[in-house]
C-alpha cells in the first residue's frame, strides 16, 4: 500500500466512487483520519484495503453539525420521521417529476420567483432546493437562462438531506417505480460493543429497527438501526458521521439483497451524536453495489 499524498484532495478524489491511494503515514487509517479540509465542518478520507472482502475498498467519512434552524427532529433511514425542511420537500417534488418523465431532459424549470410563490417560501429556500437537485445530478444551471433538466439524470445518494425525510419519500423521489418499505422494531440486548458505544451496561435493552425497501419487488436497501435507550429519532443529534465502503454484506443483508457469495455491496455506517458527544444512534445500511452513480455529502465550509 503506497504512501498518502501530502496535498489537498480534489473534489473528484473526495467524492468519486473510485478508490484513492491508501497510506501508511501516522495519523491516517483507522486510528486517525486525515482531514481533506478544515473549518467549522470537515470532510475526511481514509481509503484502506479490506482484506476480509478480498478487494480494495474505500471509506469516506463526513462530519457535519446539523442546521438546527431547518432540521427539526428528523430520522435516520428506517426510524420515525418528523417535519422535513421546505427546500428538501421542494427538491423532492421536482425530483419525482423528473424521474417519472413529467419533466423530460432539456425542459426548463420555472424561475426562482415562480417556485417561491407557488410554495410560499423565500428565494433562499428555492436556491437550496435547486442546489440539492444539482447535487443529485437532476438539473443544470445555465447562466442568464435558467435551470434545465439534465440530459441523463443520475442517481446520486445525497447526505444529510436523506436524513430529513422518510425512507418512503427518499426512494419515491429516486424512482418512478413502485416503492415498498417495511419496518420491524424489536427490543434487543446490547452487546459489549453496542454497550460501549451507547454508554450502557452489556445486556441492557436497546431498540433495533430493521428497514427493508424494494422497487417493483426488487430489493434496493436494508438497514439495521440501533437506538440508545430513550431515543426515538435524531431530534437531539447535532453531528452525523458517515463511513462509506465496498463490503461483503452480513448474511441477513446478503439474503435480502439477493447477492451471490463474495459479491460486494455499497455499505454506509452512520453514527449520530448529541451535543455532549454521546452516540445516540448507529445504523448500517446496505445497497446493491450498482444502485447509485455517486455518493455526495453536503456540508458548509466556513
Amino acid at each position: 500500500m503506497g504512501r498518502c499524498p501530502r496535498r489537498r484532495l480534489t473534489d473528484a478524489e473526495v467524492w468519486s466512487a473510485a478508490p484513492v491511494q491508501g497510506c501508511r503515514t501516522l495519523g491516517c487509517g483507522p486510528g486517525g483520519f486525515r482531514a481533506a479540509r478544515r473549518g467549522r465542518f470537515s470532510r475526511r478520507i481514509c481509503p484502506q484495503p479490506q482484506p476480509r472482502d478480498r478487494s480494495t475498498a474505500y471509506t469516506v467519512l463526513g462530519i457535519l453539525t446539523v442546521d438546527r434552524a431547518s432540521h427539526v427532529g428528523q430520522a435516520v433511514e428506517g426510524t420515525t420521521v418528523m417535519e422535513e425542511p421546505a427546500y428538501v420537500s421542494i427538491a423532492g417534488q421536482y425530483a419525482r417529476k423528473i424521474r417519472n418523465g413529467d419533466l423530460p431532459p432539456g425542459v426548463q424549470l420555472p424561475s426562482y420567483a415562480e417556485i417561491a410563490k407557488r410554495n410560499g417560501v423565500s428565494d433562499i429556500v428555492v436556491r437550496k432546493a435547486i442546489e440539492l437537485l444539482q447535487t443529485q445530478g437532476l438539473v443544470r444551471t445555465v447562466q442568464r437562462r435558467g435551470v434545465f433538466v439534465t440530459d441523463r439524470p443520475n442517481l446520486v445518494r445525497v447526505s444529510p438531506e436523506r436524513q430529513m425525510e422518510s425512507a418512503e419519500t427518499t426512494f419515491s423521489n429516486e424512482s418512478a417505480s413502485g416503492i415498498q418499505v417495511e419496518r420491524e422494531s424489536i427490543q434487543v440486548r446490547a452487546t459489549d460493543s453496542l454497550a460501549e458505544t451507547f454508554g450502557v451496561a452489556p445486556g441492557d435493552e436497546i431498540t433495533l429497527v430493521v428497514t427493508r425497501a424494494t422497487e417493483d419487488g426488487r430489493p434496493i436497501s436494508i438497514s439495521d438501526t440501533y437506538l440508545a435507550p430513550g431515543v426515538t429519532d435524531i431530534s437531539s443529534a447535532t453531528t452525523l458521521e458517515e463511513i462509506l465502503a465496498d463490503r461483503i454484506p452480513s448474511p441477513t443483508h446478503a439474503t435480502w439483497l439477493r447477492t451471490t457469495p463474495g459479491e460486494l455491496t455499497k455499505a454506509v455506517h452512520q453514527r449520530f451524536f448529541a451535543a455532549d458527544g454521546r452516540t445516540i444512534m448507529v445504523s448500517d445500511v446496505s445497497y446493491p453495489w450498482n444502485r447509485y452513480d455517486a455518493f455526495a455529502f453536503r456540508m458548509p465550509l466556513v
